[in-house]
Order: structure tokens, then C-alpha cells, then sequence
């Protein structure tokens, strides 16, 4: 089993202690960026 076997999880814990996982197409700065700026609120960060 190589890297090009697996998939990217990118994941978050919410306030109320639920985790959110989602597979990400790409790793790199902007996708990664992009995937933090859609689920989660402005200035919470």
C-alpha cells in the first residue's frame, strides 16, 4: 500500500465537541485553506 492508495482527512472539533472529517482532493496551502474558511465563522480563528 503506497501513498497513492490513501486519501487526505481534513477534520475539525466544533464548540460542542462534535468532529467534523471530510476527504480533501489536494494538500496544499490554498485547497487546505479553502477547506477551514468553509466551515468555519468568520473570526473564530
Amino acid at each position: 500500500m503506497g501513498a497513492a492508495d490513501r486519501v487526505i482527512a481534513f477534520g475539525t472539533v466544533k464548540r460542542n465537541a462534535q468532529i467534523k472529517v471530510m476527504p480533501i482532493a489536494a494538500h496544499d496551502r490554498d485547497s487546505v485553506m479553502q477547506q477551514i474558511e468553509a466551515h468555519t465563522r468568520e473570526g473564530s480563528m
